[in-house]
């Protein structure tokens, strides 16, 4: 069982929910992101995602690609995102989740992006624009010593996901929602049922 998941289980069986936080790397202030982070974990968040920032961050609604727009603006990238990471991990054996987009991982090189990221201290990865067909022999191959989450949606297929739900490690991520993300949502029956259907 991944660490993530272990995480997981131990806290459920003492009925405990999670609570798993999202900060974009270095917004608003690239100055006090760590002791950000670390304040959060203290105030009771059980897993951080860390987001480091993209210029093209479409699958994002206006709060987050603002968010992602500061941080370029602070100076942030991958090493700088990774240097959080290593101060955070000094305080707190958490579980920390780097999310992003491809392209910032192909330019700063797969093989190099997983290994300068376990070596910081990161257990998982998620990044929504790799689907599931470039899984193996391509992107996630280098991935050995990260936790690959992946994603399905409302509109995932049954079958898609059950594909999804074997290779996912650490918990499969569902997106509750069609759209982007950071907007409002009422959690209306028809988001309700389509968590109930993923139970199954």
């Amino acid at each position: 069982m991944s660490f993530i998941s272990e995480y997981i289980k131990k806290k459920n069986n003492h009925g405990e929910k999670i609570l798993s936080i999202f900060l974009t790397s270095g917004c608003p202030d690239k100055n006090n992101f760590s002791q950000l982070a670390l304040d959060i974990m203290e105030a009771g968040a059980d897993m951080l995602e860390i987001g480091f920032p993209f210029s093209d961050p479409l699958a994002d609604g206006p709060t987050i690609q603002h968010s992602s727009y500061i941080a370029l603006q602070n100076g942030i990238n991958i090493k700088t995102t990774f240097s959080f990471v290593e101060e955070i991990r000094k305080k707190s054996d958490k579980p920390i989740i780097l999310m992003g987009y491809a392209n910032p991982v192909l330019n700063y090189g797969i093989k190099n992006f997983a290994n300068d990221a376990a070596n910081c201290g990161v257990n998982g990865i998620i990044i929504p624009d790799v689907p599931l067909e470039e899984y193996a022999n391509f992107f996630y191959d280098a991935f050995d010593k990260l936790e690959v989450i992946l994603l399905a949606t409302p509109t995932t297929s049954e079958e898609r996901i059950k594909k999804i739900d074997e290779l996912s490690q650490g918990f499969l991520y569902y997106v509750s929602m069609t759209g982007t993300t950071g907007k409002q949502v009422s959690h209306d029956e028809e988001i309700l049922n389509s968590l109930k259907k993923l139970q199954n």
